[in-house]
């Protein structure tokens, strides 16, 4: 369980903040009303006592009950004090952003449970480093947009078979996917889809576009500079392939490389693009059309049908 530091951070400083403003509000109280500084000392003293008292006592479960009975007695006293001068009776209590946890992201003291504030900032951070869009869920996929009877009950089994290819995921029989299809068609949202409850599962998932690929490959080449190989993320999808310049011994090669590096290291993929298989062939030749369109390495999705984005408009 791998809490990234700027975050373990930021829940400290929350707790230092709430405890900061409780002891502000202290020091307030005190100043209006010693008698509440002088029931707090109290406290103290009987609780540092029942230290002292217990070395020597032969029943300490007695001493243990009669202690706890002078402390929860002082601090009525003190919670009726507070109330008198018009605060609430818990007005000392720290207010922690997450009243769960306490603002230690934790559910229990043991640190082994994460509270649900922590895995929904962990959900955050995981988009904020995927680029993928956070509206993009299988429960906002509408398909009312597919107004034909048979594209509608293709997108339904389409929509099936990513929702439980990204259940299953690692565990898939085929890892990697390729959608194809005409633009405005879904291809982006539904890898997004994926993308999105790989995340809520604790996945890491990015997506960049070819374009973004290619020109990244090109920029640390022009900087003599170690070449990424986007293999760390658990899932890669690649966008709109096809739109990435075509530079001769740089972009075949790069996305082959990219490819049969996490294809080797059982890394999944997908893949959208607007190209035919003949299209594509053309343009990257037969050493990645083979790998794209093995049925032992891609689930090939090809979805037809009009511009959805067109349709949502004009509805």
């Amino acid at each position: 369980m791998r809490i990234p530091p700027d975050i373990q951070n930021e829940y400290a400083l929350l707790r230092q903040k709430a405890q900061r403003e409780a002891e502000n509000r202290r020091r307030e109280v005190f100043e209006r009303e010693p008698r509440i500084e002088a029931l707090e000392d109290e406290i103290r003293r009987v609780a540092f006592e029942y230290g002292i008292r217990l070395r020597n006592s032969n029943d300490a479960a007695e001493l243990k009950l009669e202690t706890e009975s002078t402390i929860a007695k002082l601090n009525e006293a003190e919670c009726d004090a507070l109330e008198a001068l018009g605060y609430p009776r818990d007005f000392f209590a720290p207010r922690y952003r997450c009243a769960e946890c306490g603002d230690t992201g934790f559910a229990d003291a043991a640190k082994t449970k994460m509270c649900a504030c922590l895995e929904n900032r962990l959900l955050k951070r995981r988009y904020e480093l995927s680029y993928v869009d956070g509206a993009a869920r299988f429960e906002n996929f509408d398909i009312s947009l597919f107004a034909d009877g048979a594209a509608r009950k293709r997108m339904e089994k389409i929509r099936a078979f990513l929702e439980r290819y990204a259940d299953d995921f690692p565990d898939n029989e085929v890892r990697n996917l390729l959608l194809m299809g005409n633009t405005g068609l879904g291809k982006t949202f539904m890898l997004s889809c994926v993308a999105g409850r790989l995340m809520e599962r604790g996945k890491s998932a990015v997506r960049i576009t070819s374009y973004n690929l290619i020109t990244t490959v090109l920029n640390k080449m022009r900087a003599n500079e170690e070449l990424p190989t986007f293999t760390e993320p658990d899932f890669l999808i690649i966008d709109d392939l096809g739109t990435e310049p075509l530079i001769p011994n740089v972009t075949v090669s790069q996305l082959f490389a990219v490819l049969n590096e996490r294809i080797d290291m059982r890394r999944p993929i997908g893949i959208a693009t607007n190209l035919s298989p003949a299209d594509l062939s053309e343009r990257y030749g037969e050493r990645i059309v083979s790998r794209l369109l093995s049925p032992m390495s891609f689930s090939v999705i090809h979805l037809e049908g009009g511009d959805l984005r067109r349709r949502k408009k004009a509805d």
